[in-house]
């Protein structure tokens, strides 16, 4: 009978789409009590591997990372773009906590302005050369355990410690469980509106294959920036709170290193 769905799925959707139908399909199993393993039979096998050789495996461009050069451009770009001193701080706030921070864009701000913020003002304690911010839960804490990140301020004009501070002075709102993050009306910033501003701002930086960054890219950004400049990998692990090496799939190799690369082969 799978082999019959798979079959008749494949001639409508991609494979990856079927393997999702075929999780789902096992997880109805597990519920009931009852034994199901999608992949145990060779000819199941044989059918899903026909599957990619006829459609392909077709996948999205690789997400580009927002690096310390990309941030500075993005910083310029704001500064220089229609929004509002408010919202030029804001933005630049948010760009600078999901930067510094290694932030998903879950963690940093909800999917709907009637959505649960993930990040309220009273996660976030700030001194004069940090930000602790409390993340209440995540993808690799399900169990709402916690988790504190320090940021610490910088000599140079990316500072995430200088960047909140100036948008904390004009904030709407003085309630600590609002969000952290608030646009002019009161109403939290969320991933949409969040996701339109950065798009904005790596076309007006002129930023090159702008269509392949997305809110996801500062935290790819961060991985990767941190992995070049020599941070050890287990400090990068925990930065990211990441449970397992698959941090290293954010790191991406820039132009430039790839060159190193190639003048070391050459000699």
């Amino acid at each position: 009978t799978i082999m019959f769905f798979v079959t008749h799925l494949s001639s409508s959707y991609a494979p990856a789409t079927i393997d999702t139908y075929l999780a789902a399909v096992h997880a109805y199993h597990v519920r009931l009590g009852l034994p199901f393993l999608p992949h145990s039979t060779p000819q199941l096998d044989l059918i899903l591997r026909g599957v990619k050789r006829l459609r392909g495996i077709h996948s999205r461009p690789q997400r580009l990372p927002v690096t310390g050069s990309v941030m500075r451009r993005l910083k310029d770009a704001l500064a220089h773009s229609h929004f509002s001193p408010f919202d030029q701080h804001l933005f630049w706030a948010a760009f600078c906590l999901a930067y510094f921070g290694f932030l998903r864009i879950g963690e940093l701000v909800p999917g709907g302005p009637h959505l649960a913020p993930p990040l309220t003002r009273s996660h976030v304690d700030v001194s004069s050369s940090t930000i602790r911010l409390t993340i209440t839960a995540s993808k690799t804490d399900p169990f709402r355990r916690g988790n504190v990140l320090c940021l610490a301020a910088t000599d140079n004009s990316l500072c995430p410690v200088r960047a909140l501070k100036k948008y904390l002075a004009i904030r709407p709102g003085s309630s600590p469980a609002t969000a952290l993050l608030l646009l002019p009306s009161g109403l939290p910033l969320t991933r949409k509106r969040f996701s339109e501003v950065l798009r904005q701002a790596i076309a007006r930086a002129r930023v090159q294959d702008a269509a392949r960054y997305s809110a996801h890219s500062f935290r790819i950004g961060a991985a990767t920036t941190a992995a070049m400049h020599g941070v050890p990998e287990w400090l990068i692990q925990a930065c990211g709170r990441w449970s397992s090496d698959c941090y290293k799939l954010y790191t991406r190799a820039l132009p430039n290193q790839l060159r190193t690369v190639s003048a070391a082969l050459a000699c």
